[in-house]
């Protein structure tokens, strides 16, 4: 096995298909149709909705009558998880496909195989599982914890009834078992989708002269380029989806309170944060290359014109060309993708703002409440 074929190994290894969302002994029931993602993600949903929004939906009927909110809300996970499933599914397959055919082919064997070693340890199985099953636990406590208060503040004379409050954790607890799940695939995502640093980290270390004239455009930088930007796109479409649950779902303050912000810390912030830094790798490594055939070109040009009154016609023809690559490297040598860096910094803003929308009638109640806090805690100094 070469060392560009380990290198592919080990990736497929880590992504599975699913950006590393799904534990790898379920991931022959999400992929089972490799050409048809659309299928596993809708099995992974309608198994969540039969579970924890249909069953217990028709429980709460026979109890009180209608569906409990927490079987809606469960109905909203279900939704969520089959998106989530299926784009997780098209990203990993494109980002692993732009890999083998772009990114691999261009590094040298040494490097696909540091690059390898450097994936192992920090994204085996074992650590993605145990760093993930720990947040999702302490972030479904808080989650249970939230929903009490807010179907407790709803449930204010059927809280004296012992077998409704009793019917009222069970809904809870077992929702939240659902989001439990949820918290799983998103934590293992967040954290597999790190990966990628590795590639713009080493190809930085080794600062390789294997480029051509115009580095910026070089298919290797372009390539590990291409990974961020689809890796990005993926955390944006997640974001955006969790941004729905204020529209849907007002009352549940204390479960928006902690929701929201928690989604935007996991996918859009530490989505940005893994973009940023791979592109500034990149950059860096393209300035570094620019400024040596800079430099080159520079000595060659002066070569040329300390002996301006010994050359011929193909000399001058020489120098035109070696002035012409110069003033293309300087106006063209630059690495930029001004668009997605601007939208990797922005795009945090969209969640919060959108539930400070949803918790005001207007704009003006908004800001009403902002001067009235602020002036609370200055008269409390």
């Amino acid at each position: 096995m070469t060392q560009r074929t380990e290198l592919l190994h080990v990736i497929d290894e880590i992504l599975g298909g699913t950006l590393g969302a799904i534990f790898r002994f379920m991931r022959s029931f999400v992929k089972k149709d490799q050409s048809s993602p659309l299928r596993g993600a809708t099995e992974m949903g309608g198994v969540f909705l039969l579970l924890f929004a249909i069953l217990p939906g028709i429980w709460a009927w026979f109890v009180i009558g209608n569906a409990h909110p927490m079987n809606v809300l469960s109905l909203w996970g279900a939704v969520y998880l089959w998106y989530a499933c299926l784009t997780a599914q098209i990203t990993s397959d494109s980002v692993e496909s732009v890999i083998a055919d772009i990114v691999a082919p261009n590094l040298a064997e040494s490097t696909c195989g540091e690059i390898a070693r450097e994936l192992l340890t920090p994204f085996n199985e074992a650590r993605v599982s145990i760093v993930s099953l720990a947040f999702s636990t302490v972030f479904a406590v808080i989650t249970w914890i939230a929903l009490m208060y807010d179907i407790g503040s709803w449930q204010e004379s059927d809280n004296n009834q012992s077998s409704i409050r009793r019917f009222e954790m069970i809904q809870i607890t077992w929702c939240v078992i659902g989001f439990f799940l949820l918290y799983i695939v998103a934590a293992r995502a967040t954290f597999v989708g790190f990966f990628y640093l590795k590639f713009a980290n080493v190809i930085r270390r080794e600062n390789a002269e294997s480029f051509p004239l115009d580095p910026a455009h070089a298919v290797l930088i372009r390539g590990i380029g291409l990974i961020g930007k689809r890796m990005l796109l993926f955390w944006i479409g997640i974001a955006l989806s969790v941004a729905t649950l204020p529209l849907l779902f007002p009352g549940f303050t204390y479960f928006l309170l902690f929701v929201v912000p928690t989604a935007v810390l996991f996918s859009l912030i530490c989505g940005s944060f893994v973009f940023l830094t791979a592109e500034a790798d990149l950059r860096h490594v393209v300035s570094v290359q620019r400024s040596r055939q800079l430099r080159a070109l520079e000595e060659e040009i002066k070569t040329l014109f300390d002996r301006r009154s010994q050359l011929d016609k193909e000399g001058w023809a020489q120098l035109e060309n070696l002035q012409s690559l110069r003033k293309q490297l300087l106006e063209t040598g630059n690495y930029r993708n001004d668009v997605l860096s601007f939208l990797s910094v922005i795009a945090p803003l969209f969640a919060p703002i959108l539930t400070l929308l949803m918790q005001y009638q207007s704009l003006e109640d908004g800001w009403a409440e902002i001067i009235k806090a602020t002036s609370s805690v200055l008269s409390a100094q």
